[in-house]
């Protein structure tokens, strides 16, 4: 398995550029860890240490860069970037726990350029030399971003060049937990979030101007009869309740979150027009709320 001249990922290694970029599908793209991709090899005649399938991927990534830095551009330069973030356990030696718990944020931009970026917290700068947090990832970007309301976010959308875009998944989802504790009431917001979505799935196909054709005719009546169901329950319903935490959220965040309707090329949320899978499919064809006096 002695790799040919000139095709090695490091000078004097022992491994292929092949075999090494295997390695790397398998474990990023195929969520296969080095000790399982070890025992494959092994099983066809190649007693590859871990420590060196490690040390050819870190390599790799050296010659990787340059991709990596154009996704960085490309999605900085998009019309819309979406970013969120995971939580994500690390492997840390030198935590009482023996695990670090970071944050793996994600950047996507037009034309599927995605950028995901690792730091040790969930904070919005890097916690350590070399980590880029939000913070330092946004100062570099103008334009549409949509995220959740998260206070991360606080700084950066205080900049008039950056336009914050609400993500309507996380303000529906305060609505679910509401109605999934035996509040009765979230059905009508929930029911709203569905008839939105029904027009998000007829207007998936439409160019820019005719998806805001249709979202002003159909989604905007919706959408203002949201709000004033919110505004209606929200002077008597205890802020700490679910239900009115998933009002506030919607009341305080409602620039944000209805952008979309005044914008064909934004998105309802960070899904990219997916309907979300809880939703029916079935289409709604009149206002789901019910008129409050």
């Amino acid at each position: 398995m002695q790799a040919p001249l000139g095709d090695k990922v490091v000078a004097g290694g022992a491994y292929g550029s092949r075999l090494v970029a295997d390695l790397v599908v398998n474990k990023y793209w195929y969520g296969l860890p080095l000790n399982r991709q070890r025992e494959m090899l092994t099983r066809l005649g190649l007693d590859m240490p871990s420590s060196s399938m490690g040390d050819q991927i870190h390599w790799a990534t050296e010659l990787l860069e340059p991709i990596y830095r154009h996704l960085i551009g490309k999605a900085l330069t998009s019309t819309v970037l979406h970013v969120d973030a995971t939580s994500l356990p690390v492997k840390d030696k030198d935590s009482p726990t023996g695990l670090t718990i970071g944050s793996l944020w994600g950047y996507v931009g037009d034309e599927s350029a995605v950028v995901f970026l690792y730091t040790r917290s969930g904070h919005k700068v890097g916690q350590v030399e070399s980590e880029i947090g939000p913070e330092t990832f946004l100062a570099a970007r103008t334009g549409f971003v949509v995220a959740d309301a998260a206070a991360v976010f606080d700084a950066s959308f205080q900049r008039e060049d950056l336009i914050e875009v609400g993500c309507n998944m996380h303000g529906r989802r305060y609505f679910v937990k509401a109605l999934d504790a035996g509040d009765k009431r979230a059905a009508h917001p929930i029911a709203a979030f569905r008839a939105l979505y029904d027009v998000e799935a007829d207007a998936r196909a439409l160019d820019d101007d005719a998806r805001l054709a249709l979202r002003q005719s159909r989604s905007r009546p919706i959408y203002d009869e949201l709000v004033r169901w919110c505004r209606t329950y929200e002077p008597t319903e205890p802020p700490s309740s679910l239900l009115g935490k998933a009002i506030g959220y919607l009341l305080n965040h409602q620039l944000a979150l209805t952008r979309f309707l005044d914008d064909g090329r934004l998105p309802i949320d960070n899904r990219h027009h997916r309907t979300p899978p809880s939703s029916p499919r079935r289409r709604s064809t009149e206002l789901p709320l019910r008129r409050i006096a």
